[in-house]
């Protein structure tokens, strides 16, 4: 389970840093922070399915 959420935790940093530099964003973590939490909760929403 844990090389799991690993899995996804890296490959949604690889995606997060690619949109926010896209965005223009990269420097802003607080935006990532946001970003982060609002794909988690994507994610769980989708693996209950």
């Amino acid at each position: 389970m844990a090389q799991i959420n690993f899995s996804i935790k890296d490959e949604l940093n690889a995606k997060l840093e690619e949109v926010s530099k896209k965005m223009g964003l990269a420097k802003s973590d607080y935006i990532k922070s946001l970003i982060i939490e609002d794909l988690k909760k994507y994610i769980l929403r989708e693996n209950k399915k």
